[in-house]
């Protein structure tokens, strides 16, 4: 089974699938995370209150509240939070920990990650190397050039929502999650495939 989560990670959304994703990952050891910054690593569009207020209604889902420092005006950007992310993805090799590792720090802790030099320096403390190592990865074209093809591959599957499950098995069946984050009920669709694929495995090829 092939599996791909599709994530922003300033979305508080993401932060309460990390539980799903986690299940999903220890499912198949085809997995991958795809940043998919929100529009298009553009400006967020909302204020710190309207932001604030968003986060307040998804703790009534998901049972905690989330900080939502990060976002100081409608000029805030998530771009530079997921360029880091997907920087220490490519170092560390563990694209879910770093994900989880930066949504943490931002709305567990406050991080204020629509600051370049916020994420710059929280991401060389991750790594144990200079922040202006990490400002340097992060503007490499090849950064910016991942980031719009997991927003173009996001939206080719009619999906805007992150996070967004998509679940592929061997033969052929495949679930779209758009903006699900509970655990039950992916992780229940991931061992459905699973069941199915290895069911026609056991069962081999037709004999005729």
């Amino acid at each position: 089974m092939r599996a791909i989560v599709f994530v922003d990670v300033l979305s508080h959304w993401g932060l309460a699938a990390i539980p799903a994703a986690r299940a999903i990952a220890d499912l198949t050891p085809d997995f991958e995370i795809v940043y998919a910054p929100l529009a298009d690593g553009n400006a967020n569009g909302n204020t710190a209150e309207q932001e604030a207020w968003y986060y307040k209604r998804g703790a009534m889902t998901y049972g905690r509240q989330l900080r939502s420092d990060w976002c100081e005006s409608p000029q805030t950007r998530t771009w530079f939070a997921n360029a880091i992310a997907y920087v220490g993805s490519q170092l560390t090799g563990d694209a879910l920990r770093t994900a989880h590792a930066v949504m943490s720090a931002a709305m567990e802790q406050g991080r204020l990650f629509g600051r370049p030099n916020e994420c710059y320096e929280f991401m060389g403390k991750y790594l144990d190397i200079p922040a202006s190592e990490i400002g340097k990865r992060v503007n490499e074209p090849h950064v910016k050039e991942a980031l719009d093809e997991g927003n173009r591959r996001l939206a080719a599957l009619g999906a805007d929502e992150r996070p967004t499950f998509l679940l592929e098995n061997d033969i052929g069946d495949r679930v779209l999650l758009k903006g699900m984050w509970h655990k039950e009920l992916v992780a229940a669709a991931g061992l459905a495939l699973l069941h199915d694929q290895r069911a026609y495995a056991m069962a081999g090829p037709p004999p005729f």
